[in-house]
């Protein structure tokens, strides 16, 4: 037996003594208390020459006898439970259960369970296997293990590594500009559009605006457009 087990079996033992103990004195108070309780009751009136103090009416609570209807719970001055019980709510006296010899028993229960688990765990050995397991769990693990030296790295490492290839600046064509065709060649002045121009070359050869006007719309033109173009243009000189 270990030093843990000793200790715990000598503390449950000075429990189980202490509940003993106590469970002794408080049953030796109960068997006096009835002696004390009949040596503290009013004695007999005894017959004297004396003038004797008046009695006191029956049925008063306090008056030191127990009256009819009486109760620990109705008159606890005249009725007094015995030590070691208690008054209901009825008006009994019933004994009081004491509690604390139980809480010692059960705390030292407690206590010596716990040290003998303690002690076992602490001196449990380790369950010995065979030596062929031994032998082929050391195998399986070196067959698990990767060979040792420098390891192999992945396409994804491989490529993280390598130095990326410098870029060529991507080079734009040179934007070439359409020829613009000589005013003479279109009949067209600098900055102006078709109808301008056609409204123009129409006035000098003759035509009034509205007929230019009615030549346009059978065009597809729109009357906000051809207005907009009429706007953009001077008017022409009156001869």
């Amino acid at each position: 037996m270990g030093p843990a087990i000793k200790t715990g079996i000598c503390i449950f033992i000075f429990i189980l003594i202490s509940a003993a103990v106590y469970a002794a004195n408080e049953t030796s108070g109960n068997a006096t208390t009835p002696a004390s309780n009949i040596s503290s009751q009013p004695a007999a009136p005894r017959l004297s020459l004396s003038l004797q103090k008046p009695k006191q009416p029956a049925g008063l609570c306090g008056n030191g006898n127990v009256d009819p209807g009486e109760t620990c719970f109705t008159c606890a001055r005249d009725v007094k439970c015995k030590s070691g019980e208690m008054c209901t709510g009825t008006g009994e006296c019933k004994a009081q259960i004491n509690y604390i010899p139980y809480i010692l028993l059960g705390v030292g229960a407690i206590v010596l369970a716990a040290l003998f688990f303690i002690t076992r765990k602490l001196t449990r050995k380790p369950v010995e296997q065979p030596a062929h397991l031994v032998i082929q769990q050391g195998a399986f693990q070196q067959q698990n293990q990767q060979p040792s030296g420098p390891e192999i790295p992945s396409m994804e490492s491989a490529k993280a590594m390598m130095p990326e290839a410098p870029q060529e600046p991507v080079q734009e064509p040179p934007k070439t500009e359409e020829p613009q065709m000589p005013p003479e060649d279109t009949g067209m002045l600098p900055g102006e559009t078709k109808v301008q121009a056609f409204i123009r070359q129409r006035r000098e050869s003759g035509w009034n605006d509205e007929t230019i006007r009615q030549k346009l719309k059978a065009n597809g033109w729109s009357e906000v457009q051809i207005a907009l173009e009429f706007l953009k243009l001077p008017k022409p000189k009156k001869k």
